[in-house]
């Protein structure tokens, strides 16, 4: 079955000329979506489509694209990554301001990419097959900080560890006397299943020495899947997002630096919008910034607050500030907002 959408139109910095850098453009988007017959009349039969076009846009303002041809081929592995249903997705990307000096009636990039296996066709995107996890890290027993650098070493081994946002200090919730928090997030590439995963995490938190306690109790290490690609699970002991991540400025502030315009399937809303939702009742503080672990030694160290353009500036550097954030790095790189490492 084809679902199609065309003339679809988002703004984005795209282009490899000096003309084009620092200034969005238009572009335009046609999307075909292959999907299986529906079973029956429910959602879950098929992709929700705001959720698809949330994806989307959160692709293409992640960054400055230098290739229309790039764009291209990222927005179809990312939608084929993010929605499982999809057998293959057709996209043609217009750029209808293209400085080419010349009249002209369209310029397009087209790809057509089949999730590896349809058909027998292993595809242009066959090592495509991963899936993009965020995983939430916290500690308050012992050398915390120590403890969260080998949890994010050990998460290595379930897959490619893409970055780790800043470390931050929290109060604890509930009613149980204990230390402080240090929370970090990080972004994950993995070829497991949800479940697979959860299993690695939970071998980690019991190899790094934590012991079942009270809940809310302290721990020498906790790890939380926050998300699995754009899957929705709801299952005996997997839940994915995780149920309370939007009301936890512990997990929200690392996510904003790592995922600002992420789209949340069950909300509908990004994770920029949760965070500037949340109440701050907790008390949250930014501690160091996203080298702190030394894994990122050999890597470059990925811009942080990787924000939408069309935001409130001042209302977010007054939150960031409220929380600790040194004025002194904060700072504008292109379309992300970023805290420059020190």
């Amino acid at each position: 079955m084809l679902i199609a959408l065309e003339g679809f139109p988002l703004q984005a910095f795209l282009g490899c000329l000096e003309e084009e850098k620092g200034r969005r453009q238009s572009i335009v988007v046609d999307l075909s979506m292959f999907l299986p017959p529906p079973a029956s009349d429910r959602l879950e039969q098929t992709v929700d489509y705001r959720a698809v076009l949330g994806q989307l846009q959160a692709l293409v303002a992640s960054r400055h694209w230098n290739l229309i041809e790039t764009l291209c081929q990222a927005v179809a592995s990312d939608l084929l990554r993010c929605f499982p249903r999809l057998l293959a997705v057709r996209i043609r990307l217009h750029k209808p301001e293209a400085p080419l000096g010349v009249p002209f009636a369209d310029l397009y990039a087209e790809i057509t990419l089949k999730r590896p296996g349809e058909d027998g066709c292993r595809g242009e995107n066959e090592q495509e097959g991963r899936t993009t996890a965020f995983i939430g890290l916290g500690s308050n027993l012992g050398d915390r900080r120590e403890m969260l650098r080998r949890a994010v070493h050990a998460c290595s081994f379930l897959g490619e560890v893409e970055a780790c946002s800043s470390l931050y200090q929290t109060e604890p919730v509930g009613t149980v006397a204990q230390p402080p928090f240090l929370n970090t997030v990080l972004r994950l590439r993995t070829d497991l299943t949800a479940r697979a995963l959860l299993k690695g995490m939970k071998t980690i938190e019991a190899d790094l020495g934590r012991e079942a306690g009270t809940r809310w109790g302290p721990r020498l290490i906790d790890l939380d899947l926050l998300f699995y690609g754009q899957q929705i699970l709801n299952e005996e002991g997997l839940v994915v997002p995780h149920p309370q991540l939007h009301r936890r400025g512990f997990v929200l502030f690392p996510l904003l630096e790592l995922a600002g315009a992420y789209f949340h399937p069950n909300l509908g809303r990004t994770v920029l919008d949760l965070w500037l939702e949340c109440p701050e009742t907790e008390e949250v503080q930014w501690v160091e910034g996203p080298g702190w672990a030394g894994w990122a030694e050999k890597k470059t160290i990925l811009p942080v607050y990787c924000l939408p353009v069309d935001v409130d500036w001042d209302t977010i550097r007054a939150k960031l500030a409220r929380h600790g954030v040194p004025a002194n790095l904060m700072g504008f790189k292109g379309d992300r907002f970023e805290i420059c490492p020190p």
